[in-house]
């Protein structure tokens, strides 16, 4: 068993004045280096890590709590994005319609009002193939 290491003390010199006096170097060194195996030998090594982070991932994959918050989130921002890219859709649709309103081609507000339910239901399309993805 090893021993504690010193603590500073105070010592006297030849004159009789007191100094704090530290503990020799070698013993500190040996000391360290022994402290440094310990550590080595508790500590895992890159295999023992590698499985660790393997066996980690694995079990957030498969564990059903995880995968049903996961899910539930990427639904409110699968959500929020079909939201506000809807409302940019609508915005430009709206522009479009007032165009062709302004030129005096009406029917073409329908055209448009067309494009942008188009161009939604793709953009929903194409979250949910991204959600999927994502989840699968």
């Amino acid at each position: 068993m090893r021993s504690a290491p010193e603590a500073p003390a105070i010592r006297a010199d030849r004159h009789g004045r007191r100094h704090w006096a530290l503990p020799d170097a070698a013993e500190i060194k040996e000391q360290f280096l022994q402290a440094s195996q310990k550590l080595m030998e508790i500590l895992p090594d890159g295999d023992d890590l590698r499985a660790l982070l393997t066996r980690t991932v694995e079990a957030v994959k498969t564990d059903p709590t995880i995968r049903q918050q996961i899910e539930a989130a990427a639904d409110i921002v699968a959500q929020r994005l079909e939201s506000t890219v809807g409302q940019g859709i609508d915005a430009v649709t709206e522009k479009a319609k007032v165009g062709a309103e302004k030129i005096g081609l009406e029917p073409l507000e329908h055209v448009a009002e067309r494009i942008g339910e188009i161009a939604k239901e793709g953009v929903e399309e194409l979250i949910d193939q991204t959600k999927e993805k994502a989840l699968g």
